[in-house]
């Protein structure tokens, strides 16, 4: 006999689906609706900033930072705020030079200009590096990045990612660069 062909075990009970891609998962089962949370459209699934979301939930917040990590995109903004999970291995082209440069510029241009955000670019460390370094040397504010995790999620080398940037920043002001 299916569940959906039974009567619920409650009244206040109503019958729920998994639903993955568009295929239907598990077996149904009976859930009282106090238990369901409201869902994302998949479209706003691996969305780097979860801002963005139109259901701002738990489960919708492990949905986003799960897909970002399944591909490799291991920084997900949640609006001023940049959450970073540890891949555990070198992720490539992450922080090689390159990256660096276009962050950098970006960042200056965004100084410059007196935006906040600047071009569009992924989340990243550089992108917060950049917001603080030049929003200090072109503005004159003190500025803070806190750095906050458990033991071995990264906080160390995020430091050391950051401070690269800074001494790279100021490396390129010293010459003219920016």
């Amino acid at each position: 006999r299916r569940p959906e062909d039974a009567a619920p075990p409650s009244p206040d009970m109503v019958l729920v689906s998994l639903v993955e891609g568009g295929d239907v998962g598990a077996k149904p089962v009976w859930l009282k609706p106090a238990a369901l949370v409201p869902a994302n459209p998949e479209t706003l699934d691996g969305v780097d900033d979860v801002g963005a979301l139109s259901h701002l939930n738990e489960p919708s917040l492990l949905r986003v930072v799960m897909a970002r990590y399944a591909a490799r995109s291991i920084y997900t903004r949640a609006g001023p705020v940049l959450v970073a999970i540890n891949p555990f291995t070198k992720v490539a082209g992450l922080y090689d030079a390159a990256t660096m440069r276009s962050y950098q510029s970006a960042a200056a241009a965004a100084a410059a200009a007196a935006e906040r955000d600047g071009p569009a670019l992924p989340p990243h460390l550089y992108q917060v590096a950049g917001a603080a370094y030049y929003d200090m040397a072109a503005r004159g504010r003190s500025q803070s990045v806190v750095i906050n995790g458990e033991s071995g999620a990264g906080k160390t080398e995020s430091a050391k990612i950051i401070l690269s940037f800074f001494i790279s920043a100021a490396s390129a002001a010293g010459k003219g660069g920016g």
